[in-house]
């Protein structure tokens, strides 16, 4: 979800297996009747009785007749996931420059495990990590392993950033203390929603996975990681080494 926010000057890219939904139900309560919520297709607003940001009112009522309503109009679609360089198009430069730009990003090991899990749990598919890594490789479409890469949500073409932050998602509570305080947001992360969590079993950590898998995610994930300075995670063999 991007939230293009008039009334507190901000905009939220929302990026993939960050939290997104849960920021998206955090901040949507305090959005003005103007503010841009692009959501996903069951929390756009309806074209009658709708009202202005149902993530957060009338969600029970208005989701199934949205999902009934996709299967009849198919034009009934926005993109959540939108990337930088689309926004920036559409907001304008002098919006771009003055509205604080942020979104959230998450070490790529831990990161490909989660978007692995709930996409198996979306898709009714099952598959094996390593063929979830093949996939990403082959670059053949796959809804499977579509948009699995989130530079887009925060980088430009040639991959540098062009929001003002991008957010820790290790350290997500007291980097959205910063968001809140920056500015002056009347929220406090004890009120911060979970959305989407549960899919994954505990069996499905980082420390699970084996040495050559951690290295085939550093081959490609290589760019961000680069961009955050991330060290590779130790596997559950060199802990117990160590």
């Amino acid at each position: 979800m991007t939230i293009i926010s008039h009334k507190h000057r901000f905009i939220f890219l929302k990026s993939r297996k960050t939290a997104g939904s849960s920021v998206e139900g955090w901040l949507a309560p305090l959005l003005g009747q103007m503010d841009l919520v692009i959501t996903s297709d069951e929390n756009r607003r309806l074209p009658v009785l709708s009202t202005p940001h149902p993530v957060t009112r009338l969600a029970a009522i208005e989701r199934p007749f949205k999902k009934a309503l996709r299967l009849v109009r198919p034009g009934f679609r926005l993109d959540q996931h939108s990337e930088a360089m689309e926004v920036r198009r559409s907001v304008g430069e002098d919006v771009w420059r003055s509205y604080y730009k942020f979104s959230i990003e998450r070490q790529p090991w831990d990161r490909l495990l989660s978007l692995w899990s709930w996409r198996q749990h979306r898709l009714k598919r099952e598959i094996s990590f390593d063929h979830f890594l093949d996939r990403i490789e082959s670059n053949d479409g796959d809804p499977l392993v579509q948009y699995w890469s989130n530079i887009p949500a925060y980088a430009d073409e040639s991959g540098s950033i062009i929001v003002d932050t991008v957010l820790d998602y290790s350290k997500l509570t007291c980097e959205l203390e910063g968001v809140a305080k920056r500015l002056r947001l009347p929220l406090s992360v004890d009120d911060l929603p979970r959305h989407k969590s549960g899919i994954r079993v505990k069996s499905r950590s980082v420390e699970s996975l084996s040495r050559e898998q951690i290295q085939r995610v550093s081959r490609i994930c290589r760019a961000e990681i680069e961009m955050f300075g991330w060290e590779e995670p130790k596997c559950m063999q060199q802990a117990l080494a160590g």
